[in-house]
């Protein structure tokens, strides 16, 4: 089974054409064709580069993206911070991620692009120095996210700036990228007091009448998200520094309302626009619930606000390990609006709605195309009929 960073990520408006071998009615071949391949891809002692190269050849991909690790696991050993790479970097010495350019660019074009993705999470780090950790309300502390303070401030903020000047010489990317980079409602502790007060003028955290801290006050996103912009502007300007490499940052979707944002978790979409190059909306609809039509009203809205400065990331991930099927949601934009039901897509046997979903598929990504000519696949490994069929219904309400 997949874990979730490994499924389908598809751009705001475009998908790799080659499915279902004959079942896509028209070939479509946009601009950018991206395969991101996931850490543990790279460091790993049974490495399938070969098994992989062919399917990018298929898929035409001339972009990939590669999970280098976090700030405290790395895929390859940095001088400055020997100590965290990963178990297999220090025994082997091996630079995992020269490693897989070396066997990737075997197959792909000479003129390709690279993304090279770190996760902002530093569960090894808070477990070394558990004053680095966020704390909820109720006082418990987050074995994986950093508190506002210790993220943009100090040993963390500097770590991430450095790392990503070291990417950038080390491998000249063409993007750097940072996932998990929000709050999950580990910001208050005594530090991040000391932060929210100085940055909004206030004497304590805003309270419930019954004197509890009233974590859902729009203040309080403001000031994660005003926290967030602040740490990406030195990123980017460090990335800046390196032949003009580019910064995406992942953010999550507005599943209450297609027109809003995610402030609350320091996702607000202007703001975070401000010191970047592009957002990524995490458009995992089936783990809300959610049509995969929906991913369409969020991106018509965001096109009005931000023009092309954003990708729709669509995964088909769904509740209890299992993923979106293509026979409990037939491909069609008349189906849109029905709600979905999850299974493992590897349990079919019955062609049939596969085929309709390919042709699907094909119509949608000439729209899909037209408009801004990106997709990417999460995976790497191959485009499934179950991914395919589903990827038809995002790509054509996502237009």
């Amino acid at each position: 089974m997949l874990n979730r960073r490994q499924f389908m990520i598809a751009a705001t408006t475009a998908a790799a054409a080659t499915v279902l071998g004959g079942c896509v009615a028209k070939k479509v071949v946009p601009e950018e064709r991206s395969m991101n391949f996931g850490f543990e891809d790279l460091v790993t002692a049974t490495p399938r580069w070969a098994d992989y190269g062919p399917n990018l050849q298929k898929a035409h991909v001339n972009t990939i993206s590669l999970a280098v690790g976090r700030t405290d696991w790395l895929a390859f050993e940095w001088s400055a911070v020997p100590e965290i790479s990963a178990n297999m970097v220090q025994e082997s010495g091996t630079d995992y991620v020269a490693e897989a350019l070396d066997k990737l660019g075997k197959f792909l074009p000479k003129d390709y692009q690279l993304t090279l993705t770190i996760d902002a999470l530093l569960p090894n780090w808070i477990s070394q120095q558990a004053n680095l950790a966020g704390t909820t309300p109720s006082g418990k502390k987050s074995s994986e996210f950093a508190s506002v303070t210790a993220l943009t401030e100090g040993a963390v903020a500097e770590r991430l700036v450095n790392l990503v000047g070291e990417l950038c010489t080390r491998y000249t990317p063409h993007r750097i990228a940072l996932t998990e980079l929000m709050f999950d409602n580990a910001t208050f502790g005594e530090d991040d007091l000391k932060s929210y007060c100085t940055t909004t003028g206030a004497k304590d955290w805003p309270r419930r009448n019954d004197g509890s801290i009233n974590e859902s006050h729009a203040s309080i996103g403001q000031w994660r998200s005003k926290a967030l912009a602040s740490l990406l502007s030195k990123v980017k300007a460090e990335a800046r520094r390196h032949d003009d490499t580019q910064l995406d940052v992942d953010v999550r979707a507005p599943w209450d309302d297609a027109e809003g944002d995610r402030t609350e978790s320091g996702h607000n979409y202007k703001m975070l626009l401000e010191s970047v190059d592009r957002i990524v909306v995490w458009n995992y609809f089936g783990l809300e619930n959610k049509p995969p039509t929906y991913g369409g009203e969020v991106t018509k809205e965001l096109k009005k606000s931000f023009s092309d400065n954003f990708t729709m990331s669509s995964g088909l991930w769904a509740p209890d390990n299992q993923t979106v099927s293509p026979r409990d949601e037939p491909a069609g934009r008349g189906q849109g609006r029905r709600k979905l039901r999850l299974r493992d897509p590897r349990q079919h046997d019955d062609p049939r709605p596969l085929a309709r979903a390919g042709k699907n598929l094909g119509r949608g990504l000439t729209r899909y195309a037209r408009a801004r000519n990106r997709v990417t696949n999460h995976t790497a490994r191959k485009i499934t009929p179950s991914s395919s069929a589903i990827m038809g219904e995002v790509a054509a309400s996502i237009r």
